[in-house]
């Protein structure tokens, strides 16, 4: 009966057997404090032992990696089997959680959110073969976000460009007979001497508008044209007799300075 004990206790020692228990996962990355939004972890890990009648050898892994605790929405951007090289899209990649499943023994994979503070990373590991899998084999670790101050502003520039000191209607008098009308401009007068002609008015004023104002009034730049064109144009008459016809959709309120959009005509009732 006494040389039966020390077989009894082998088989007993194996009969807990698993591939999560010999498998050790590896994980080398940042931790703790981490400054900027992506981080990139390497996870690697051991074969698991193989137990004559108990356990076969794995011919794949599927890596899951997740994110609790956390802000902000972790996505996946990048994975690579160090072996194999680097890829950014298909398996692995994606919102968290995202499994990727390979026949190395180590994947990287690089990970990113923006917010976020802090977040609790967990990465599981199962081996499979064609008979299963196994348990799961899982490692936990935090981060928090370190946030650096921001730096000094460079030199601050101010930008008169556009900056309109006055505005011209042409023609400046008009004589109306009754049932007559007459097509009135706006222009814009910039502090850099340009004069600005909206776009939208284009159709009507354009003539007037390159005969009445030289080369350099009307070299307007980019920025004042933008300005200019943004500009909504609504007229008022002091004289009870003259009748507006608009022509500006959406343009609300008193005065001209408004959005919107063609010139207006005047036209005596």
């Amino acid at each position: 009966m006494n040389r039966l004990w020390p077989l009894l206790l082998t088989l007993a020692g194996c009969t807990h057997a698993d591939a999560a228990d010999s498998i050790r996962l590896t994980v080398n990355g940042p931790m703790g404090m981490v400054a900027g939004d992506t981080v990139a972890y390497t996870v690697s890990w051991t074969a698991p032992v193989v137990v004559a009648g108990l356990t076969s050898a794995a011919t794949s892994y599927t890596l899951t990696f997740s994110a609790s605790a956390t802000n902000g929405t972790w996505t996946v951007v990048a994975d690579s089997n160090l072996p194999a090289g680097k890829w950014t899209s298909g398996s692995g990649t994606g919102p968290m959680p995202t499994n990727v499943n390979v026949t190395t023994l180590n994947v990287k994979s690089w990970l990113t959110a923006i917010p976020w503070d802090s977040a609790t990373f967990t990465v599981s590991l199962i081996a499979r073969n064609s008979a299963g899998s196994s348990s799961p084999a899982v490692v936990t670790w935090k981060v928090k976000h370190k946030i650096f101050p921001p730096g000094t502003p460079g030199n601050t520039t101010v930008d008169s460009s556009v900056t309109v000191v006055g505005l011209l209607v042409a023609p400046p008098t008009i004589n109306l007979a009754v049932g007559s009308s007459a097509q009135l401009c706006a222009y814009y007068q910039m502090l850099s001497g340009h004069v600005a002609m909206r776009s939208q008015d284009a159709l009507s004023c354009q003539t007037d508008y390159a005969t009445r104002f030289s080369v350099f009034q009307r070299a307007v730049t980019p920025q004042e044209q933008v300005w200019a064109d943004g500009r909504c144009q609504r007229w008022t008459s002091s004289n009870p007799s003259i009748a507006i016809v608009t022509t500006e959709p959406g343009c609300t309120g008193l005065g001209w300075l408004w959005m919107g959009v063609p010139t207006e005509v005047l036209r005596a009732t």
